[in-house]
């Protein structure tokens, strides 16, 4: 069956695959929601990854009452270059650099801006500038103390901030969750000459876990989404690696803009296919080895390091019931697939008996596992 792209609203796509394989479908902030039915498929046009969802307005519900924006969750550790940090505290520094010498007065948008936080930081280094963030979550934080922000719950449209023109845009985590030519062309729209543009995006190449995630409305190789914003009229200034994201500073110049034409050759699509198809044959060899180390530690009790992302997407694969912990420092206490998650002190004690399989990103594995070796645990990687 074929689609009209949401991106690109091209008429032929290819169909990928539907949440209904599964009974759990699982989010990018770790969770796992029965009953989320949608549909994948990719564009021949744009080579964009898209997603529809049954009834259509389940994503945004999902958004507004579910998604968990809190700290805990959104600000996870990430590794570059061999040491771990918060991933927003890189983000948000990348961003503060940027803007550190900026003029004294101005308008700054913050757009899916989450509880708030980096507003808040810029706003308070820029007591001139005049801030809008805007956020549909329930969970947003709407306590802003500062006189210069005006936070808006809701989904961004250039609707919601009449005249004004902004200075500084940023649209972080934002343009995988909503068409991005559409989103890129609106953040023009309601941009200065000259506007400051910061975007943080995941793409195909870093996201083996795509096939899979399913509030990911679209997902896209890096080239692809250059493609995207220099169409827009978004010049880079810089780019930076965030871990799981990369992070595009830009410039926006009116006379650039144009109209994204596609990729007329259909390359990009083949890349795009091959990529996302890498991707389910890791996650199938994933499957196979935790298997295989089941049979091997059948007179242990196993335990798995994390209920975040990747757990999430392992545990909708696997028998849960081979597990009988789910450990991790920083989610302790929550539940997971009906499990308490626990601490490295609530099995210290049981050291012979227990062994950790782990499933995280590569660039992660030299960090965790050596936490986990400190407690004196086996752990067998679950890597390919």
């Amino acid at each position: 069956m074929s689609a009209v792209c949401l991106n690109c609203a091209f008429k032929g796509s290819s169909t990928l695959r539907s949440s209904s394989e599964y009974i759990l479908t699982p989010m990018s902030d770790g969770s796992l929601v029965e009953n989320f039915n949608a549909t994948q498929y990719l564009c021949r046009n744009c080579s964009c990854i898209f997603i529809e969802y049954y009834p259509e307005d389940r994503l945004k519900k999902y958004f507004s009452d579910e998604y968990n924006v809190s700290d805990v969750v959104q600000n996870c550790q990430v590794v570059i270059d061999n040491q771990n940090r918060p991933k927003h505290s890189i983000i948000h520094t990348n961003f503060l650099n940027e803007v550190s010498s900026i003029k004294r007065n101005g308008h700054m948008l913050e757009i899916a801006c989450g509880e708030g936080s980096l507003t808040r930081k810029f706003a308070s280094h820029h007591k001139g500038w005049e801030c809008i963030a805007i956020d549909p979550s329930d969970n947003a934080n709407a306590d802003y103390i500062e006189s210069n922000i005006t936070f808006i719950r809701d989904f961004f449209s250039p609707d919601l901030i009449g005249d004004t023109r902004f200075d500084v845009v940023v649209a972080h985590g934002i343009l995988n969750r909503t068409p991005p030519l559409t989103l890129l062309d609106q953040i023009t729209k309601v941009a200065n000459e000259d506007c400051l543009v910061s975007l943080e995006i995941v793409v195909l190449e870093d996201s083996t876990y795509a096939p899979f995630i399913w509030d990911h409305s679209f997902t896209f190789l890096k080239q692809t989404f250059v493609d995207y914003f220099e169409a827009a009229g978004l010049t880079l200034i810089n780019e930076y690696d965030c871990g799981s994201t990369i992070q595009f500073v830009c410039r926006y110049n009116a006379s650039k803009k144009g109209c994204f034409t596609g990729n007329i050759d259909g390359e990009r699509y083949k890349q795009t296919i091959n990529k996302y198809n890498e991707h389910i044959s890791h996650w199938r060899d994933i499957k196979d080895l935790f298997n295989i180390y089941v049979d091997t530690y059948n007179n242990k009790k196993l335990a798995l390091f994390g209920a975040g992302l990747y757990s999430a997407v392992l545990t909708h694969l696997i028998d849960l019931g081979s597990l009988t912990y789910i450990v991790d420092e920083v989610r302790y206490g929550a539940t997971f697939l009906d499990k308490s998650v626990i601490d490295f002190n609530q099995i210290d004690e049981q050291k012979e008996n227990v062994v950790f399989l782990l499933c995280c990103r590569k660039r992660n594995l030299g960090y965790i596992q050596k936490k986990i070796l400190a407690h004196k645990f086996k752990v067998k990687p679950l890597l390919i």
